[in-house]
């Protein structure tokens, strides 16, 4: 174990990514994996984008953002992981629409135009628009082989994008959406 911001932590890896748990969530017994954790969070009612992006579950989703400082931690952490800001006032997404915060979405206007719930009902599925998004997590994973992300962090900025396995499900007929 080693000191960090005045909580003990320890690292477990996870393929490429190593999730750090505080050492609160080791006495409430969280022997379990954490992505196994935060599978538990999907349990909830999905809103998915088109994408299979969980909007319920993405920081920017209007129904998460509860003041100005939940805007600052989603500006600041995709800046962190990501490499873009969005500036806080600009955060409070109503989900998958046309009022998306991101704007140049190009699954969004293809599925749409098809009438579909998301892409996992296509019959082009996979496609290039929608592999660009389903896969990003595990490209950015792949390029960050050391990277060290904190359980929250991880439950944050990278679950509510994990969206391949979603849209798979769904498209052999196990999923919802």
């Amino acid at each position: 174990m080693r000191q960090r911001n005045d909580c003990h932590e320890r690292c477990q890896a996870y393929g490429n990514v190593r999730v750090i748990l505080s050492r609160k969530e080791e006495r409430r017994g969280r022997n379990e994996p954490a992505i196994a954790r935060v599978g538990r969070i999907m349990d909830m009612v999905e809103i998915l984008g088109r994408c299979g992006y969980r909007c319920d579950l993405c920081p920017a989703y209007v129904d998460n953002v509860k003041n100005d400082e939940d805007r600052q931690i989603t500006s600041d952490g995709w800046f962190k992981y990501f490499g873009f800001r969005v500036p806080p006032e600009e955060i409070g997404c109503p989900g998958c629409s046309p009022d998306c915060i991101d704007k140049d979405c190009p699954v969004r206007p293809c599925a749409e135009e098809k009438g579909l719930p998301n892409c996992g009902h296509c019959d082009d599925f996979p496609c290039p628009k929608v592999e660009s998004r389903m896969c990003f997590i595990e490209q950015y994973l792949a390029e960050h082989k050391d990277l060290v992300v904190p359980s929250e962090d991880y439950r944050r900025f990278f679950t509510p994008y994990e969206s391949k396995e979603r849209l798979i499900r769904i498209k052999a007929g196990g999923g919802t959406g």
